[in-house]
């Protein structure tokens, strides 16, 4: 939520639209993303009548540029007027659409400030895009969005060097969540935990996720695969901030 207090008067943002709960008869209460001021509630009125020029418009996913107000004592903002950009869940198929919805579920978990909010947003921006144009393996470009986003919050996964000796990775084998990253096979024989095995397949995909889109086609990627990646994910986020991560679109991935 946004820190400023002071009223806020004719602010224009582009923005994503995340969540979208009736309000009343015929307004909506949206849960965007602004490129401005990052997560923010809007109160849109007037968009659920049946002759509302925005039917349609305002739904999950949609891009649209906001001028909006703000009173000094309320935490929502009020939309004054509205302008449609794009649908980014429009000509894309099932698959598309459950990678985009998962990379808005984790950004809604997400604090993030003002000043990081117009990076994150052109990252979100760009991996819609991405993911539109992907017709095998999109799963791949999501945990690419992943590694992006840790660093981006200062929490890089270290893919290239052992999380315990610091030495150079030639294979990911072992995730071990009490040294927040990946061990060597030597280091890996002497910290038994809760540590993750992982095969060959799988350590050489997270290793290239960076440099993807060169192999995306030359893949496979089989369902243990993803779990075992979605795990290490939700396992580096929960140990980093203390509160639990879900990845729930992707259980229909």
């Amino acid at each position: 939520m946004t820190s400023i207090s002071k009223p806020i008067r004719n602010l224009t943002t582009v923005a994503i639209i995340l969540k979208k709960i009736p309000y009343k008869e015929t307004s909506v209460i949206v849960k965007v993303f602004s490129q401005i001021l990052g997560h923010i509630s809007v109160i849109i009125h007037g968009v659920r009548k049946e002759k509302s020029r925005l039917t349609g418009q305002i739904e999950i996913l949609s891009e649209v540029e906001l001028v909006l107000y703000k009173s000094s004592n309320s935490n929502l903002f009020t939309a004054q007027n509205i302008h449609f950009i794009r649908n980014y869940q429009v000509n894309s198929s099932y698959t598309q659409i459950i990678l985009m919805q998962a990379g808005v579920e984790l950004i809604l978990q997400l604090i993030i400030s003002e000043t990081e909010a117009s990076n994150f947003y052109d990252l979100l921006i760009k991996y819609f895009l991405y993911i539109a144009k992907t017709q095998k393996n999109g799963i791949a470009i999501f945990w690419r969005f992943v590694l992006r986003i840790f660093v981006f919050l200062g929490i890089e996964l270290n893919i290239q060097h052992c999380a315990n000796c610091n030495k150079p990775l030639e294979n990911l084998v072992n995730f071990a969540p009490l040294f927040h990253g990946f061990l060597c096979r030597q280091c890996s024989k002497k910290n038994v935990g809760r540590n993750i095995s992982i095969d060959s397949k799988s350590g050489f995909l997270i290793k290239n996720l960076y440099q993807i889109g060169n192999i995306l086609e030359d893949v496979e990627i089989t369902s243990n695969m993803i779990i075992d990646i979605n795990r290490i994910i939700l396992i580096y986020l929960t140990d980093h901030y203390h509160q639990k991560f879900h990845l729930n679109c992707l259980e229909m991935y």
